[in-house]
């Protein structure tokens, strides 16, 4: 997978996913939402964030929550995790970009979501993402 593909196969998926992957913990631990790879909801939707839709369902460990990609691909290199991240920063960047709350409101990934997806795409020499072909592509 290029750059770009996992770009833009990141971008779709937080457009259709419609909200990110948190919940809120405890307020003795933190008063802000934490953000999760993986997150079942009280339906049973699982939620996914930008690095942990990357992430293989047969490779995923809740050992990963709280990490940031870079650590959890140093630390749990046996799984081979690099494989399905070409470009570590970006993957980085991307997964900021999910967990900015102000990247989100009711209506799901908002405009400065993709505003701030754009200057992702150009500081990585990608190719932007709109919202209407991120839509587009459902």
């Amino acid at each position: 997978m290029t750059s770009q593909e996992f770009y833009d196969k990141t971008i779709v998926h937080l457009a259709q996913q419609g909200r990110p992957a948190k919940d809120y913990v405890s307020p003795y631990v933190s008063p802000a939402p934490m953000c999760y790879y993986r997150r079942a909801t009280t339906d049973g939707t699982v939620l996914k964030c930008a690095a942990g839709i990357h992430i293989p369902d047969d490779l995923y460990l809740p050992e990963f929550e709280g990490k940031r990609i870079s650590r959890v691909i140093a630390r749990y290199s046996s799984l081979e995790l690099r494989r399905f991240f070409p470009n570590e920063p970006l993957a980085e960047a991307l997964q900021q970009l999910h967990d900015s709350p102000p990247n989100w409101d009711s209506g799901g990934f908002n405009a400065r979501g993709f505003a701030m997806a754009y200057h992702v795409a150009l500081r990585y020499g990608l190719a932007p993402m709109t919202r209407e072909r991120a839509e587009a592509s459902r």
